[in-house]
């Protein structure tokens, strides 16, 4: 087992939930994140793995930060895949991330709240390193810095 699947394994045993939803190429990304959000009443928070089934990891990011009181900010799982990635819409983003030649992307989520007491940027700093150690050094291959 790698470091990132046994860090991965840890976090999904502590998490409220663990959920996912695959996107095809050629589909409305904004429409298939706030299809698989709609029946989910309060948002999410926690973090997210892109994966390719050839590929593996492309990708570990969080929707969630946490203030000093210990509650969350505005920004839940489903806004910030939603949301724009610098210049990018999150369309054009992850239409760019299909264009490497893949057909289909999974998208994992798992959602922490207070009773967890896991930070999402707790959980993806954790991920990256484990990645960082089983892939020398390097980050996955659609995440620019850590």
């Amino acid at each position: 087992m790698t470091k990132f699947d046994s860090e991965l394994t840890q976090f999904i045993k502590h998490a409220r939930t663990s959920e996912r939803f695959v996107f095809k190429k050629g589909k409305n990304w904004n429409e298939a994140v706030i299809s698989h959000f709609k029946n989910i009443r309060k948002p999410r928070f926690g973090i997210y793995i892109i994966r390719n089934p050839k590929k593996g990891v492309l990708y570990v990011g969080k929707g969630g930060t946490v203030t000093q009181n210990g509650e969350y900010r505005p920004q839940n799982l489903k806004t910030r895949l939603t949301n724009r990635r610098g210049k990018d819409s999150s369309r054009r983003w992850i239409n760019n991330i299909l264009a490497e030649g893949y057909a289909s992307i999974s998208v994992q989520c798992l959602v922490f709240d207070q009773e967890t007491l896991i930070a999402p940027a707790y959980a993806e700093a954790c991920l990256l390193q484990a990645y960082r150690v089983d892939h020398k050094g390097e980050l996955p291959p659609n995440n620019k810095h850590f």
